[in-house]
């Protein structure tokens, strides 16, 4: 079976990433190769990257609702579920509260968010709510719509995660990077 390639994004799970370019540009300066000027150059290269990513992001997901399907862990345990927002930025501000680790990746088109905190870790797929999607959940959660009302907020919401007509896939590799719509992990032979 074809695995699809996941295309980071942006992570800060892992410094050491980070730290063969950070000591590059420290001897580029002429700074002095410290573990503290090490750090603080992961730091800035890290915000600098967040930083160009988050405007990519932005120009994506701009003026758009967005929904997200997954889990958030807490100390309670691990609960599924779903969630729509009136932009990224409310979604990304409620979904990674507390948390200090990052990882965006799109796989074909998916755009998928992983964080975590000291309690653990939360997971979901973002996509971007169409106004047909908008005002059909506006139906349901306004009373507009009695037929709607044999639905609960967990129905409604996965109908719109999961049609086509309510939301879509960002596909943010392929319009922010120009990669192809679909990837996949080349085949590894073992000899």
């Amino acid at each position: 079976m074809l695995k699809a390639k996941e295309r980071t994004i942006f992570s800060n799970y892992d410094p050491d990433d980070y730290r063969e370019d950070a000591i590059e540009t420290c001897k580029l300066n002429n700074i002095e190769l410290t573990e503290d000027n090490i750090d603080d150059m992961i730091a800035d290269q890290k915000r600098e990257i967040w930083s160009l990513e988050k405007e990519r992001i932005d120009e994506i997901f701009a003026n758009n609702s967005v929904i997200a399907s997954g889990s958030v862990e807490r100390w309670t345990g691990r609960r599924s579920g779903g969630q729509m927002y009136s932009s990224f930025d409310e979604f990304f501000s409620s979904f990674t509260k507390d948390c200090e680790y990052y990882h965006l990746w799109d796989e074909n088109g998916h755009f998928y968010v992983e964080c975590s905190h000291y309690d653990g870790t939360n997971c979901c797929e973002v996509k971007l709510v169409t106004s047909t999607g908008e005002n059909f959940y506006e139906n349901w959660n306004y009373d507009y719509d009695r037929r709607l009302r044999r639905y609960s907020e967990w129905e409604m919401l996965d109908k719109i995660f999961n049609n086509s007509k309510y939301s879509q896939f960002p596909r943010f590799a392929a319009k922010a990077y120009g990669c192809p719509e679909r990837e996949y992990e080349k085949k590894q032979i073992v000899a």
